[in-house]
């Protein structure tokens, strides 16, 4: 018969399992998620969670409460829960994270190592294009992801919480080695183009040569200039940036071409004309009729000439690119502020850095994509944020386990 100690080990294996096949699979996450809950319960895991109604995390379940509501006072629960289903999915890997009471360390390890994986297979995909063409094309274009095996925002992302965690593990445990993939995953995000996830890396790099060199104020300085001049360097020489930016001869055409071909500057263009259209309290409460609504609105934006551009607009139906707007239409004001509630309430109450730069990320990210639109970015955000979140000292508490 196993034991409790056996069942404890075989728990955090599939915590392990669960964070290393996060980052490449779709399916497979979802599978070892079941019998993780399971072992939740014959465990008593819940005994191990420490919650209460100050906790911040409050703030987010009641956002997701309220937009539920919406959808069922405007009968929309129907059009809106698969997304609802992520919300719900997100809450229930947050509480159940919080119980991983030991091998904190591995499971980071765990991460970082899916993530590779990760980039072992865009990697691929990026030779395998080329040797079948004769060339690869990563700027811009809808082949793009295909081509990444992997959504550019998300692998971006991915790539970026890796940083941050090998970083710290460097800071933390003298994990010198780990640069070697610091320096592999910062040059790969910046050679497919993804853009927050660039400025995201350096900052992060920022932000790391300040607490190993805040007592060498010279060699602190020396290292900003000496990376700030690569980063110049950089742009000049990687096309992929220049053409995704939309780089011309001059700032004023630049702004100009950027403009044109971003997305984002219709899509927040129709989410604030939509916001004086909704019920400010409840939303639309119906995300295939919001859906509906955007793109109606894209359309009219664009010049009926520009044909390919309209179809192009319907076929993606693209969301609001921002999670903040994207819970202020679907749900009101109150589901868009109590989110804004919850990461201002967190990074006020934040007991290590790790998990602030963890919030920080999930915070910046949010301002430009609907994180919790995907699989992915809901079961990111709930393990990381529970796991993170419940940790004082990761470092203590590995050497105490």
């Amino acid at each position: 018969m196993i034991n409790s100690k056996n069942l404890d080990k075989l728990y955090s294996l599939l915590w392990m399992l669960f964070v290393f096949v996060l980052p490449f699979s779709k399916a497979f996450p979802n599978l070892v998620l079941i019998p993780i809950a399971i072992l939740f319960i014959v465990l008593k895991k819940y005994n191990n969670i420490n919650f209460t109604k100050k906790d911040s995390f409050v703030f987010f379940i009641s956002a997701v409460v309220w937009i539920s509501f919406s959808s069922l006072l405007q009968n929309g629960i129907e059009e809106s829960l698969k997304l609802l289903t992520k919300f719900y999915m997100l809450i229930g890997i947050f509480f159940v994270s919080r119980s991983i009471n030991q091998d904190s360390l591995k499971v980071i390890f765990a991460f970082i190592a899916g993530v590779i994986v990760k980039f072992i297979i865009s990697t691929y995909g990026i030779f395998n294009y080329f040797f079948e063409n004769g060339f690869v094309k990563l700027a811009i274009g809808k082949d793009v992801n295909s081509i990444l095996n992997a959504e550019r925002p998300y692998l971006g992302f991915t790539l970026a919480l890796s940083v941050h965690l090998s970083l710290y593990l460097i800071r933390e445990l003298k994990q010198k080695w780990l640069y070697a993939w610091v320096t592999i995953a910062i040059t790969y995000v910046f050679f497919i183009s993804a853009r927050l996830a660039t400025l995201l890396c350096i900052l992060l790099l920022v932000y790391h040569l300040y607490i190993i060199l805040k007592n060498q104020r010279i060699y602190l300085l020396l290292s900003v200039l000496v990376l700030s001049l690569a980063v110049i360097v950089s742009l000049f020489f990687n096309d992929n940036f220049q053409k995704r930016m939309r780089i011309d001869k001059d700032l004023k055409s630049s702004f100009a071409k950027f403009k044109a071909y971003e997305p984002r500057f219709i899509i927040w263009e129709c989410a604030t004309e939509l916001i004086q259209q909704i019920n400010p309290l409840i939303g639309v409460g119906n995300y295939q009729k919001l859906k509906a609504q955007q793109t109606k609105c894209y359309t009219s934006k664009i010049p009926h000439r520009q044909s390919s551009k309209i179809e192009f607009y319907k076929e993606k139906s693209f969301n609001t690119h921002n999670q903040f707007l994207g819970f202020l239409l679907l749900g009101g004001w109150l589901a868009c502020l109590l989110l804004l509630g919850f990461f201002l309430s967190s990074l006020y109450n934040s007991i290590h850095s790790v998990y602030s730069i963890i919030l920080l990320l999930f915070l910046l990210f949010f301002i430009f994509e609907n994180v919790l639109y995907r699989q992915l970015g809901a079961q990111l955000m709930g393990f990381f944020l529970g796991f993170l979140s419940s940790k004082s000292n990761l470092i203590h508490e590995n050497k105490e386990n």
